[in-house]
């Protein structure tokens, strides 16, 4: 029988101990645990930062060598699962054995101990999961062992239980109290007051905290020897003052005539003022909706809200069954829906993403198709984005709640767009008047009354929540009782003459919290920590972690607080009754108790499930900068591949702020800062130069100052240096020869680049000899790189046959090697372009145009607008030499938006325009986009060139041809006779200058 012992060090035994590879002990632990499981997913577990096929091909691995022992009888192996039968369990006789004295035996320590894993952090998420789930487990059997020892009078066997429980979690409270209580029971006081002692300190030191009230008292009741002093009474729970809707007849006519109008509804108001109540009381007889909301810190972080929008959606329909597509999409925002991560989300993918959201909130609603939208100043633009676009589809409708000077700008320019257009309709929500504030008093104290009201409205202005909040804070005060027949009562009412007398707090949040400090110590701890938590619901099990309160004490905490109305019952857990109230709590924190909170926050949430800068934010509150930077990274990374590129500049910029000047690795993280912005164009070309002084005042080692110069040759590039480019380039090959063959390949292949726009053609040559040298030594995929720079030199040297086979034997290694890794950014596509390129300079535009489409694809789908940039700008020429001017002018269009937000490329894309304005004989536009193609030539003779060329057409069209003949002269001169790469031609040049000495009118030359 095979056995497998997983509580301690695990134990895998069949007669004899079996002596197994770590992977295979987890993949066995994991099988008995959680049953039959797809191979993928035993990839995705095991082998989690591998490539599928690598993944797949360990898993294989492992299976052989558990053929090779008596396990091999007990696996169930199939194409698609595998599972594992016939087995005893130690976990499933320990959870079976429900806490009695042989189950407890089998713990010989936490699950899985001292397995550690490479390369398998969903794995590591699981075992964390199974430990915490087990330790709580062993420690309920525990407690109950300890008090039926108690009750037998075995104290000390008691005690050691106690102890056991409090070195397992020396911040929980409990154990603590009880070890005091049994020392002294065991005539042992002074050892009472040193775990006393111990605990006060830890609290302090680990909380922020000081031990709650009755074990004070049961530590003085042991240092004096007598009766402890009775607590102070914890407040009675106030009635539930449900209060009707008064005041808002006309609101709701208002929200009925505009929802007849099939209008979307936008209610602002104030903090308090009753948003969520009037529509409560709108929608109750509209059938079933949407709910949703905003929460405090979802603004800064993009789709923060959809995403939990989506988790709750999932965790209220646990069965819900989505079409593969929605599932697809919303696997964005929640990976664990799809075994296979979705590519990149592009500009023209959104739609897609944004439909499937909201089909997925639509179908775990029942079909519902409205949307109610609460607290949207709180929301994030991205989801609101998301929300608007999902609520156009169809006949969905919306509703929304905010507070109007709270929200952003570009949430207020669509409100405005939608008013203005007379899709919405726009509520301003008021505070109630003094005669209506009498008529909710009337309502719920049982009859009408005048001085009570007043005082109360002077007090509250109106505001719903703070007259509510203040009625209860007077009925817990003892102010205010019900009489006879439920009749509200005071002790003022027979001699006051306008109850100045009621202690009414000037504010709501002096009322908020005089409210909650009578609902004693640990209400107050466990809503303190709620009150950092970011999400909509909180449990007992979060908040046992930062309060030193068992889950038990916890949730009896929970209940007394939702019995004072603080808090409400939501799902499977709580939230505040309102906003206002966690915010005043929150606000009444000492920084050290924030801190202490928040590191706790931190390390709960790290282990999954929210937003990584949320992760970010805790541990930044809790003064943990390293922690917090490396958070900031992965919400940079998160943030860029949903195309929130400011929002992931944003994050890897408060990245940097977190890490000492001297950390290593903050080259890393400028690295992919600048990346970023090269890629997606949101810095000007000043601001990477800044960042690159910054990366080089960092940089350390040869590698290091390779990419430093490597990226200023860029910039360079940008700035139309070529001769700087070149030679920053050439100084980066030179340090990356230091570091390492492959770090000295790519600047090496920018030189030839550069020499090719310089027309040195023979030093390319070289170069490229060098390039192809060194890729040799490196991998197929340097080699292709290398062959295909090497191709677009031959081409410049009139030798496009050599060239197109170069290519060939590229695209050959890449079929026998495989998809190029990440590193070769779209190497196959690009090959298409280098092989367009050569077409269109031997004039076979119907064979160039197709190889740029997959490059153009890849590209815009990876968010890489460079790029995207120049396969348009290939296509464009394939066209016009096809004489398919529409296509050319949609390619154009694309073009122009790409040059406007990358700031590059302008030179090349007027020059483009220009000469398609010439094919249709258009001569005042050509010769605008000439002169704007000249504007940007900057000193980069290439681009002076071609812009010559157009201009010189676009004057040839308008009839003036000596200005026609003095700039084709001036580009012929330029042009020297020297082949540069993407110049025109020598002959092309010529064939138009000669159109001007003849007089004939103007004809493309191509």
């Amino acid at each position: 029988m095979l056995r497998l012992e997983l509580l301690g060090q695990p134990r895998i035994l069949h007669a004899v101990e079996l002596r197994l590879p770590r992977k295979a002990v987890a993949l066995l632990a994991y099988l008995a645990i959680e049953g039959c499981t797809p191979r993928s997913r035993l990839v995705d577990l095991l082998w989690s930062e591998s490539d599928e096929e690598g993944g797949r091909r360990n898993l294989r691995q492992v299976l052989y060598q558990l053929g090779q022992t008596p396990v091999q009888a007990h696996l169930e192996v199939g194409r698609a699962q595998i599972g594992l039968c016939g087995f005893e369990l130690d976990v499933e006789e320990f959870l079976e054995g429900h806490g009695c004295a042989d189950s407890l035996r089998l713990w010989r320590g936490e699950f899985l101990q001292d397995l550690e894993l490479d390369n398998a952090s969903q794995f590591e998420v699981w075992l964390r999961h199974q430990r915490e789930r087990l330790g709580s487990a062993y420690a309920k059997a525990l407690g109950h062992q300890a008090r039926e020892l108690e009750r037998k009078g075995d104290l000390r066997g008691a005690l050691e239980a106690f102890q056991t429980l409090i070195h397992l979690d020396e911040l929980q409270e409990q154990p603590h109290r009880e070890a005091m209580r049994l020392y002294a029971a065991l005539g042992q006081p002074e050892q009472a007051l040193c775990q006393f002692k111990r605990l006060t300190e830890v609290l302090r030191d680990e909380l922020g905290l000081e031990p709650l009230p009755e074990t004070q008292a049961l530590a003085e009741q042991i240092r004096q020897r007598r009766e402890v002093p009775r607590a102070k009474p914890l407040a009675v729970n106030s009635p539930s003052l449900r209060a009707p809707l008064v005041g808002r007849e006309q609101a709701l006519k208002r929200l009925e005539a505009a929802w007849q109008s099939k209008n979307i509804l936008l209610i602002a108001g104030q903090a308090g003022v009753g948003k969520s109540r009037l529509v409560q009381e709108f929608l109750a007889d509209k059938g079933s909706y949407v709910a949703l909301s905003g929460r405090p810190g979802d603004a800064g972080t993009p789709y923060a809200s959809m995403t939990r929008w989506v988790r709750q959606a999932l965790g209220a329909a646990p069965g819900l069954e989505l079409r593969p597509w929605v599932r697809f999409e919303a696997a964005r925002l929640v990976p664990e829906l799809s075994d296979e991560a979705p590519p990149q989300l592009d500009e023209g993918g959104q739609v897609r993403f944004f439909q499937a959201l909201c089909e997925l909130l639509s179908q775990a609603s029942g079909g519902s198709k409205i949307f109610l939208s609460e607290d949207e100043h709180f929301a994030d633009p991205w989801s609101l984005k998301a929300l608007a676009f999902g609520v156009s589809q169809g006949s969905r409708r919306l509703v929304a709640t905010f507070r109007p000077d709270e929200v952003l700008p570009e949430v207020a320019q669509r409100y405005q767009e939608w008013q203005g257009s007379g899709a919405a309709e726009w509520l301003e929500l008021e505070p109630l008047s003094e005669q209506e504030v009498a008529e909710l008093v009337a309502h719920l104290s049982g009859r009408p009354a005048r001085l009570f009201p007043q005082r109360l409205y002077r007090a509250t202005s109106g505001n719903p929540l703070f007259v509510l909040e203040t009625l209860r804070n007077l009925f817990e005060l003892g102010e205010l009782r019900q009489g006879p027949g439920g009749v509200w009562e005071t002790p003022y009412d027979e001699a006051t003459q306008d109850y100045a007398e009621l202690p009414i707090a000037p504010s709501v949040r002096q009322t908020i919290l005089s409210r909650l400090e009578r609902q004693g110590a640990s209400v107050r701890r466990c809503l303190e920590v709620a009150a950092l938590i970011e999400e909509e619901t909180f449990n007992s099990g979060t908040l046992a972690e930062a309060t030193a309160l068992s889950q038990w004490e916890v949730s009896e905490a929970l209940e007394r607080a939702s019995g004072s109305r603080l808090i409400e019952a939501a799902g499977q857990g709580y939230r505040f009754s309102h906003e206002l109230i966690s915010r005043a709590i929150a606000e009444s924190l000492k920084p050290d108790r924030r801190r202490l909170i928040a590191a706790r926050l931190a390390q709960h949430y790290a282990q999954g499930g929210v937003h990584p800068a949320r992760v970010a934010g805790y541990f930044q509150q809790a003064a943990m900068p390293l922690e917090a930077a490396q958070w900031w990274v992965r919400a940079a990374l998160h943030a860029h591949g949903v195309l929130a590129f400011a929002e992931a500049d944003r994050y890897y910029v408060l990245a940097l702020a977190a890490l000492p000047p001297d950390h290593p690795e903050r080259f890393e993280i400028q690295t992919r800062r600048f990346y970023l912005a090269r890629q997606v164009g949101n810095t000007c070309l000043e601001e990477q130069l800044e960042q690159l002084e910054a990366m080089a005042a960092s940089a350390r080692s040869a590698e290091e100052r390779c990419r430093v110069w490597f990226y200023r040759g860029m910039v360079l590039d940008d700035q139309q240096d070529l001769q700087g480019a070149m030679e920053a380039s050439r100084k980066a090959y030179q340090y990356g020869l230091e570091a390492s063959p492959a770090e000295a390949f790519y600047p090496l292949i920018f030189v030839t680049h550069y020499q090719r726009d310089l027309g040195l053609l023979e030093e390319a040559t070289a170069d490229g000899h060098r390039a192809l040298a060194l890729a040799r030594q490196l991998s197929p995929f340097h080699l292709a790189e290398a062959q295909l720079c090497h191709a677009l030199t031959r081409m410049l040297q009139g030798c496009p046959d050599e060239a197109i086979g170069l290519l060939a034997e590229a695209e050959d290694l890449l079929r026998q090697n495989g998809p190029a890794p990440a590193v070769f950014w779209l190497l196959q596509e690009r090959l298409g372009v280098a092989r367009a390129r050569v077409l269109n300079s031997l004039g076979r535009f119907e064979e160039s145009v197709p190889q740029t489409a997959e490059v153009i694809e890849k590209a815009r789908q990876g968010g890489v607008q460079r790029q995207e940039l120049v396969g348009l700008l290939v296509r464009v020429e394939g066209w016009l030499g096809l004489g398919r001017a529409e296509e050319a002018a949609q390619d154009l269009e694309r073009c122009t938006e790409l040059a406007r937000h990358l700031n590059w490329g302008w030179s090349e894309v007027g020059q483009l325009y220009a000469e398609l304005e010439l094919f249709r004989n258009n001569g005042p536009s050509a010769l605008r986009w000439a002169e704007r193609a000249l504007e940007h030539a900057a000193r980069n003779i290439v681009h002076e060139i071609n812009g010559l060329y157009s201009r010189g057409g676009a004057w040839l069209a308008l009839g003036e041809r000596t200005k026609a003949r003095a700039d084709l002269e001036r580009a012929i001169e330029l042009h020297g006779g020297i082949h540069r790469f993407r110049a025109v031609r020598l002959e092309a040049l010529q064939a138009r200058l000669a159109l001007t000495r003849f007089g004939a009118g103007f004809a493309s030359t191509g």
